[in-house]
Formats: C-alpha cells, sequence, structure tokens
C-alpha cells in the first residue's frame, strides 16, 4: 500500500515541479533554473536537522539515524507513513498490534539505569 501511492504521489509532484521550473529558466537545461534543487535541498537539511533535535530534546535519546543509516531511510517512512493511515482511521488492527509490541520492548528498554525521557513517561502513566 505504502510503495505504490508515495510512488505516484511523489513522482508526479516532482514532475510538476520540474516542468514549471523548465518553464521559468530562460535557457535549456536540465537544472531549470536551480531554484527547485536549492528549495530541494533547504527543506531536507532543514528536516534531518529537526529530527535530530527532536529525538534529542523530547526524547533524550540519540535518533535511529545515528544507530542505523538504513533503517533511518526504510523503516522510519514507513511508519510515518503507517501513523498518517492510523490518524485517519485506516487499518487500526494493525495499530494496536504495533502499540502491543512497543509496550512490550519498552519495558524491556527501560531498565533502572535509563535515562531516556520515554521510559520517565512510562513509569509515571504505568507500572513497569
Amino acid at each position: 500500500m505504502y510503495l505504490p501511492i508515495m510512488n505516484i504521489v511523489m513522482y508526479g509532484s516532482a514532475l510538476k515541479l520540474k516542468e514549471q521550473d523548465q518553464k521559468e529558466s530562460k535557457h535549456s537545461s536540465w537544472a531549470g533554473t536551480g531554484k527547485l534543487f536549492r528549495w530541494s535541498l533547504v527543506l531536507h537539511i532543514a528536516s534531518w536537522v529537526c529530527q535530530i533535535w527532536a529525538h534529542a530534546h523530547f526524547e533524550h535519546g540519540k535518533p535511529a539515524l545515528l544507530d542505523s543509516f538504513g533503517q533511518a531511510l526504510t523503516i522510519a517512512p514507513l511508519f510515518a507513513f503507517y501513523e498518517g493511515l492510523w490518524v485517519v482511521g485506516i487499518n487500526t488492527g494493525l495499530r494496536e498490534q504495533v502499540l502491543a509490541n512497543v509496550a512490550l520492548l519498552t519495558k524491556d528498554m527501560c531498565g533502572p539505569e535509563s535515562v531516556m525521557h520515554v521510559c520517565n513517561v512510562v513509569a509515571s502513566s504505568h507500572s513497569i
């Protein structure tokens, strides 16, 4: 479900933006005006900075990017996609299974010496 939807949406929007940028260019170049590339680069870098800062600030842990670069590029976007589906009420059965597994893994991860913020939140709302 993820692959076709994201490929169609991402490819279609990228193609439309590229065509618009090339129409604005005064010379025929595959890069067009270059504005699209610059904005994409800025957005990409800002997204990574925000992600790393949010993990450090809110979770008090290092993001998955620093543990496994491959996982950060493959699993994390898939999980974010499913989070979006669950918000609109699609595939809620899977959501319940994932939350149950997360609760078990969090319980295993949060030992007495853990400094992760999520452990403090879980400890204050449930007994581990």
